[in-house]
């Protein structure tokens, strides 16, 4: 019943305010705590191990005399919607919407929910035969509500969708480690097509889990990145589609971090975000294409989350919900407004403040940063470097390959396919800036960025002729304002998903790749570019340290 009486009030709501927008009467809605004597909460059953918080809720709840005192005021004033708590609504709020709110909750909820019996499906139940099969099945029946399931049993079929995915991928990460991304259950939707897939991509999971041998079938590199690889990886990069209406006018200036994945951007892009003349969205993705309906078109299943950077930056625009930033969207999608005409319609949203936009994947190609050049008016531009080992460590934890198309070839392993990336983003990037002044370019260096924050960022500040701002080499304050909160409070930001994992800016990042690389393996193609930023070859690996100069 909790459904339908959610809909009922959120329509009286609703209501409540169309009434008075449409005419020249008085619509009041209250929404009332908990009331002491009278009313649901005191009426309405609890489970044994709500009771206690039951208890002290009803204990603070409002009195009858308090409750009609409260109406005789709110009759004098010409408010649609007024909140009546006993309690500090605000601070509730907060509480509720902080990550330890969220996960009490849905640990009370977990409690209390009924699990369904498994539905009549096409295929017959087969019960988990190992130990992994088993973690996914409980998982499973804890985030869908149903038991028990079978090996073979879809998981959408059972009624689960993209944020139950979330779900279960959040809890699987908490449990047993490694960053999972929520296109796992879209590619693999029954416990054993997942528990082959985390075989496959996952095998350190199989040393936490007792009685499963885990196999690694991907191909061993047996000779370096070369040119001709380079080549072959740019053969799978897609061609950017043209512009179908030809319009020569320019959006205004904004800024553009420029680099290949795992570099650092979205700290980059949370520090920029704490300036209060910038506004620093998470990834857009609307470079690569022409119409925003083109774009929808192109990131459905799996990629869904891929359309969430336009949404969370319309909710922090227009401080709306979740719902009614995707119903805008909507609107803009069914309308075929084209991606220049939507960057145009946030830089007027946000007035003064300049626009940040951060998305690795534009720099796979140079075409994409051509036109940027083309349709903003002087943009500034941050070429953002990681060392290649750094870069591809990172690559590697995170299994960002498996993102991005290239998991079935079997041209490259996830090593080659880093390394790939590094070179071809960075070389775009170079033969574009050889077209853009040189006071619209500007380099930072990750590694510099953690070890002397401060000084970097106010260079950046200088490059971009703004003041320097101290509170904005504190990232992991103001998680609202710098959007680095997810759409929904089980979901995901956009962009690192490890971001969360640390508690500020951190030397040690940087370097993290020294303690697991003891082989060199970058190719020559590698060095030379990476020469042209100042790192140097590595002479020689020795046990778990390197010898020679960086």
């Amino acid at each position: 019943g909790q459904v339908d009486y959610t809909g009922a009030n959120a329509f009286l709501d609703i209501f409540a305010h169309y009434k008075t927008s449409q005419q020249n009467s008085f619509t009041l809605c209250i929404n009332w705590g908990a009331w002491q004597e009278v009313g649901m909460a005191v009426n309405t059953a609890r489970p044994k191990e709500l009771q206690e918080s039951y208890i002290e809720n009803l204990q603070q709840g409002i009195l009858p005399k308090e409750g009609t005192n409260a109406v005789m005021h709110l009759l004098g004033s010409r408010l649609s919607q007024v909140v009546v708590s006993p309690t500090d609504f605000l601070s509730l709020w907060e509480q509720h919407n902080s990550d330890s709110g969220l996960l009490s909750r849905l640990e009370k909820v977990n409690i209390s929910k009924p699990k369904y019996p498994r539905p009549e499906l096409s295929n017959d139940y087969v019960a988990p035969r190992n130990e992994i099969e088993q973690k996914i099945a409980d998982i499973w029946q804890q985030v869908l509500g149903v038991e028990p399931l079978g090996i073979h049993d879809n998981f959408f079929d059972l009624g689960g969708e993209s944020l139950n995915a979330m779900t279960f991928t959040n809890q699987f990460q908490k449990q047993l480690g490694p960053i999972v991304h929520v296109s796992a259950v879209f590619e693999s939707p029954t416990i054993a097509e997942l528990a082959t897939y985390f075989q496959k991509e996952y095998p350190e999971v199989f040393t936490k889990i007792q009685g499963i041998e885990a196999s690694q079938t991907r191909i061993t590199i047996t000779e370096k990145v070369n040119t001709a690889k380079i080549a072959q990886l740019r053969q799978l990069i897609p061609p950017l589609p043209e512009r179908q209406k030809t319009d020569t006018t320019k959006n205004k200036p904004a800024i553009f971090i420029l680099s290949p994945p795992r570099t650092g951007s979205t700290l980059l892009r949370v520090i920029l975000g704490g300036h209060p003349q910038l506004f620093a969205p998470p990834e857009l993705n609307l470079m690569l294409f022409d119409t925003l309906s083109e774009r929808k078109a192109a990131f459905s299943q799996s990629e869904q989350f891929m359309l969430e950077g336009t949404i969370r930056a319309l909710k922090q625009i227009k401080n709306c919900s979740t719902e009614e930033a995707k119903r805008f969207m909507q609107e803009l999608e069914y309308q075929k407004l084209n991606t220049k005409q939507f960057y145009a319609l946030i830089q007027q949203c946000i007035g003064d403040k300049i626009l940040v936009d951060k998305n690795p994947i534009y720099t796979f190609n140079l075409n994409v940063l051509k036109r940027i050049e083309a349709e903003f008016e002087n943009p500034f531009y941050i070429h953002l470097l990681r060392h290649p080992y750094g870069m591809v460590h990172s690559f590697e934890e995170a299994k960002l390959d498996l993102l991005m198309g290239f998991q079935d070839s079997s041209l490259f392993s996830r090593r080659e396919i880093a390394e790939l990336i590094w070179i071809i983003s960075n070389q775009n990037i170079l033969e574009f800036f050889k077209h853009v002044p040189e006071q619209r370019q500007y380099c930072v260096k990750f590694e510099d960025l953690v070890n002397q924050p401060q000084a970097i960022v106010k260079g950046v500040c200088q490059f971009l002729a703004l003041d320097f701002h101290p509170e904005m080499l504190e990232p992991y304050r103001e998680k609202s304002q710098r959007m680095t909160d997810g759409l929904y409070s089980v979901s995901r930001m956009i962009g690192d998903p490890k971001f969360h994992q640390h508690k500020g800016i951190e030397i040690e990042v940087a370097n993290s790749w020294k303690q697991d690389y003891t082989t060199e393996f970058l190719g020559d193609d590698t060095w030379k570019v990476a020469d042209l930023f100042g790192y140097k070859q590595i002479i020689e690996f020795v046990g778990d340290r390197e010898e020679g100069e960086l």
